[in-house]
């Protein structure tokens, strides 16, 4: 389930995109930061993460997903966005 408004956050337009193939197998939450009204750079940031993440599942970055909720306006802490 997606909002209907037409302004999205990064990881809604993401995962619109990548669940038009019908299936995904894991999800990547942050808390903290929305990662909304960040434009180009935050759509980048958002599929890196998940990239990220798949990679450490050992899964298809196509098939993972992103959630992220908090502070809107800011990007991803992508210092601090790593497997460890």
């Amino acid at each position: 389930m997606f909002t209907r408004v037409n302004i999205k956050a990064a990881a809604v337009t993401l995962c619109q995109q990548k669940l038009k193939s019908g299936k995904a197998a894991a999800v990547v939450v942050n808390a903290g930061c929305a990662n909304a009204y960040t434009g180009e750079q935050g759509l980048a940031d958002a599929q890196k993460v998940t990239e990220m993440a798949a990679k450490g599942l050992g899964i298809s970055a196509s098939e993972m997903l992103i959630a992220s909720t908090g502070v809107t306006g800011k990007l991803l802490p992508m210092d601090k966005m790593r497997l460890d």
